[in-house]
């Protein structure tokens, strides 16, 4: 965001979020949106990461990021998505157990 994050260190009034959502789905409130903090400059933009401990079942989901600047009611999708796949369940939340709903509910 030019006059935002192109000076060092990180941009005021930016708040990022990593959003996961069942895979074909598109990013909406439905995702669970896990907020991110501000890593390292790259370049003229800022890099946000989410260091986190997934209590998912077993599958795959869709993920992206959003980001929202202060004063702004729109969140901003970014229009790279990727595709994780959870190989085991950690036992938090039994797979057979959890639906995309509940899941979310919890956190």
């Amino acid at each position: 965001m030019s006059g935002v994050t192109d000076a060092p260190g990180q941009g005021a009034g930016i708040t990022a979020e990593l959003g996961f959502g069942p895979v074909g789905s598109t990013p909406d409130a439905s995702w669970l949106w896990l907020p991110a903090v501000f890593n390292v400059d790259v370049g003229n933009n800022d890099e946000y990461v989410v260091w986190m401990t997934t209590y998912l079942p077993a599958g795959s989901y869709h993920y992206t990021y959003r980001y929202q600047f202060a004063g702004d009611g729109d969140w901003y999708v970014a229009s790279e998505r990727g595709t994780a796949t959870i190989i085991q369940n950690c036992g938090a939340v039994p797979a057979e157990n959890a639906a995309w709903g509940s899941v979310k509910a919890m956190y």
